[in-house]
């Protein structure tokens, strides 16, 4: 059939194809529906290529639990003898990275890499397509990608990956759109079919019209009726190989196929010239995903089942290539429970190898699953690696379980050393989630026993462990007293990783008190921990960092060590501190008046409902500060949640962190009373604990509000300056910062015009509405005439009119959010995003939200720079 309407897509493959043979590689990611025809452009593109440029094809596989980079064991055979080495004898992750890497430039002309339907991949492939996409422009590659964008659960990771790599040089998206009415009906030229039925059927979508069509001028109920139409004529052993090759995979070497089918050459050609299979001389491919899924759909469960015993009999007998996740997925779909927990530990165990925590969390689980009849120590083995996996990758709902489970299993048997241990690792999730009284009982628990025996080794471990958490208390004394306790234990028993994680404690505790010294004694340990591989400390030291230079508005060191941070913990794939990293971000955003971005990279974390309870809380903390500076309404719902995330007794810092925002957002709603009661509570706290910017929040606010302080406090100097009512100073002092909100809120409280009017100018452009009407009133006051009168400069700005809150809501329509899933990144309820939308296509003039994105894209209406997208 012919190729219409890719024209231009085909172009630019040409395009990106000539420049990476001249040195300036590129990716292309290509989106689009189920049967847009991506597959088929590219093999339009590569038909036309020249012989000096190498081509390697791999793809994704939709099995419920991927093996890990299955795509490089599809296009090994084309690879060079180094990488294909590589790839077959299972090399580390790094080796494999840098080996795909040195392929895109071990050819005279350009290489291109082909990946399909990568909303399939596994964390390590999508993690691979990030390595490769920071690096490509240098190469003489053109990776050229996949992916169905559709808004489905698998979607969440590889829309993370795309922002991540969203500026990155090189790299380029394309979306191809269902084909027009016009080009349906030059497909269907000729035949006598209903065009007006046959386009509302299929909606332009290229498979459909295609298999319709092929249908014989008929208009099967489904789609699925017409692709098994096709071959529903063709002798029973034929149909037996297109069933076996749709059990095994989307492509399977001819070879193998024949092999497990038992067919003749005969019956391989008639599945072939049914038009399900295609063959290229040495691999059966499905010709379409979408065939492959309605043959495994036309299945009885009896007849799937037995297909599968049939493969998984055949790979286990003749040594047929699989990896054991594939082999675990056979083996549970042919009902043979008793060979899952041997494949799935050993996928999880490959998953963990490569950091591909997630796929490891749920082959290890599977094991289990099919383990009830193991023994007991069997079991506890698989226990402790599902449970390293969940803490690696942040899923940490099912820690808390199963770690009571196994510290209970080794206190039955007497195992003294690993119930210490457990019990240290469940002080670490039990602090993550809040559960602080229950978290500092079960370390002193573990001490005690280190204590009773006599061990060095361990108890270094718990003191360690409690050191930290004592800072966490604010009870700097004690925890660098255990600290130093714990360092000379471990520096005892010769234990270098615990030596080298109180350090890190240490520098932590001291960053309140002794900046200079804390931050050196942490940057020294990043670097030592890189050297060592302990990976999970270095992401939490450098986000940490990051916060801390965030806190105290040291903006640009917070943006390079987040940024830092956040690049680690992807390349290591360590979702809870990339989450952090990027709450980092956040604050960040939020001080330098980017809110938009802060919002959206807040959403993107507060989303994960597992995980470190602080996760949530500096998530919403961030969204309510942001709709009370723009005086977006649900501010309390926002304050309300970051409440209920804090433990039921939260710590000091915390308990101020919340305090500053309740009256920053009721001041702003104009609650002057409230506001002041507030701060009045909040600030000797702060004050006796030195958080000084938040002490000089806190007295700005009561200044503000008509009080005056209650104690005498130590400020950092824009609230210093601010508090002795040197405004010049002040705004000065917060510019040079970075911090246009604070700048202009110094300015407005100035009696003069000329500055009122620049902080009026200030507040427009940051969209903060209630300054903005806050400072009208004092211009008022003074009597000013030709006050200005209008929108909010965001709205006036906007080619349609829309508000800060209706573009933010069409930037995530853009990315196929549905309502349900903005609410959850925006934290707004459903009605209430039901109500923007509508707003948004009234303000557009469209119908749909399918209009209203093509518009925002032709137009570039959104508003919103969005280079980081969300995850799971």
């Amino acid at each position: 059939m012919a190729l219409l309407e890719r024209d231009w897509v085909l172009e630019t493959l040409h395009n990106l194809a000539t420049e990476a043979a001249d040195g300036h590689g590129g990716m292309v990611f290509i989106a689009g529906e189920a049967g847009a025809g991506k597959t088929s452009v590219i093999r339009s593109f590569l038909d036309q290529q020249p012989d000096s440029r190498s081509a390697l094809i791999g793809a994704c596989d939709s099995i419920s639990t991927p093996g890990q980079l299955w795509p490089l064991h599809d296009l090994a055979r084309r690879a060079s003898p180094a990488l294909r080495h590589q790839i077959l004898a299972g090399a580390d992750r790094e080796e494999l990275f840098r080996g795909v890497l040195a392929e895109l430039s071990a050819r005279p002309g350009a290489t291109i890499v082909v990946v399909e339907d990568i909303h399939w991949a596994d964390d390590a492939t999508l993690d691979l397509l990030r390595f490769l996409g920071r690096r490509i422009a240098t190469t003489r590659g053109l990776v050229i990608v996949t992916y169905r964008d559709e808004s489905a659960a698998q979607m969440q990771r590889l829309r993370l990956m795309l922002g991540d790599l969203a500026t990155a040089p090189g790299v380029h998206r394309l979306q191809l759109p269902p084909l027009t009415r016009a080009a349906v009906a030059e497909l269907a030229y000729g035949r006598s079919i209903d065009l007006d039925e046959l386009y509302a059927r299929t909606s332009g979508n290229a498979f459909y019209v295609a298999e319709m069509l092929a249908a014989g001028n008929r208009l099967p109920t489904t789609v699925s009726d017409a692709v098994l139409a096709r071959y529903a004529r063709i002798p029973a052993r034929s149909r037996h190989i297109i069933d076996l090759a749709a059990v095994i995979g989307l492509s399977v070497d001819m070879r193998v196929l024949m092999a497990v089918a038992g067919g003749s050459q005969d019956d391989l050609n008639d599945s072939i010239e049914s038009g399900a299979l295609r063959f290229d001389g040495h691999t059966v491919h499905f010709r379409h995903q979408l065939t492959r899924d309605a043959v495994l759909t036309g299945l009885s469960p009896i007849r799937r089942a037995q297909l599968y015993g049939v493969v998984f009999d055949a790979f286990e007998s003749q040594g047929h290539t699989a990896d054991p996740a594939t082999m675990a997925h056979f083996a549970e779909e042919a009902g043979r429970p008793a060979a899952v927990p041997a494949y799935a530990k050993a996928a999880g165990e490959r998953a963990l190898r490569l950091r591909s925590y997630r796929e490891a969390a749920a082959q290890f689980q599977r094991a289990l699953q099919y383990s009830e009849d193991r023994c007991v120590s069997e079991r506890s083995d698989l226990l402790g690696k599902l449970a390293s996996a969940t803490f690696y990758c942040g899923s940490g709902e099912t820690d808390i379980d199963i770690l009571r489970q196994l510290v209970a299993y080794y206190r039955a048997g007497g195992n003294v050393s690993q119930v210490v241990s457990h019990l240290v690792w469940l002080t670490w999730v039990l602090d993550d989630e809040g559960l602080r009284s229950e978290s500092l009982a079960t370390i002193a628990e573990a001490d005690r026993i280190a204590l009773e025996v006599d061990d060095p080794a361990l108890r270094c471990e718990t003191l360690a462990t409690y050191s930290y958490l004592l800072a966490h208390e604010e009870r700097w004394a004690e925890a660098l007293e255990c600290n130093a306790a714990a360092f000379a234990l471990a520096e005892e028993s010769g234990n270098a990783h615990t030596m080298f994680r109180c350090r890190l404690y240490r520098g932590f505790t001291l960053l309140n008190s002794d900046e200079r010294t804390g931050a050196a004694l942490i940057s020294d340990c990043i670097e030592i921990g890189r050297q060592h591989g302990y990976d999970a400390e270095v992401a939490h030291a450098m986000s940490s960092l990051g916060f801390h230079w965030t806190d105290t508005n040291q903006l640009d060191r917070a943006d390079r060590a987040l940024a830092g941070a956040a690049e680690f913990a992807v390349a290591h794939e360590l979702d809870c501190w990339q989450r952090w990293a990027r709450l980092g971000m956040s604050r960040s955003a939020l001080a330098r008046g980017d809110w938009q971005h802060a919002a959206d990279l807040a959403g993107s974390v507060i989303q994960v409902r597992n995980g470190c309870f602080s996760n949530r809380f500096y998530g919403y903390l961030t969204i309510a500060r942001i709709r009370a500076r723009r005086g977006d309404p649900e501010v309390e719902l926002a304050l309300e949640a970051a409440a209920a995330s804090c433990p039921e007794e939260p710590t000091p810092w915390l308990a101020a962190q919340l305090a500053a925002a309740r009256t920053e957002a009721t001041f702003l709603a104009g609650d002057h009373d409230r506001a002041l009661q507030i701060a009045r509570q909040a600030l000797p706290s702060a004050a006796r604990y030195g958080y000084r910017w938040i002490a000089g929040e806190l007295g700005h606010y009561l200044i503000a509000a008509g009080g005056t302080l209650p104690c005498k406090i130590e400020t950092s100097e824009p609230y210093r300056a601010e508090l002795t009512g040197d405004w010049v100073t002040a705004c000065r002092e917060w510019e040079s910062l970075g911090t246009p909100y604070e700048a202009a809120r110094a300015l407005a409280r100035i009696d003069d015009e000329a500055s009122l009017r620049d902080a009026l100018d200030r507040f427009e452009r940051l969209g903060a509405e209630p300054m903005y009407t806050l400072v009208i009133g004092r211009l008022r006051a003074l009597g000013v005439p030709a006050i200005p009168r209008g929108r909010r400069s965001s709205t006036k700005m906007h080619p349609f009119g829309l508000t800060a809150r209706e573009a933010e809501v069409l930037a995530q329509l853009e990315q196929g959010w549905t309502n349900g899933e903005i609410a959850a990144r925006l934290f707004l309820s459903d009605r209430t995003v039901e109500h923007h939308v509508s707003a948004v296509l009234a303000k557009l003039g469209v119908k749909s939200r399918r209009d209203a994105v093509r518009l925002a894209r032709e137009r570039s209406l959104a508003g919103i720079e969005q280079t980081h997208l969300l995850a799971s």
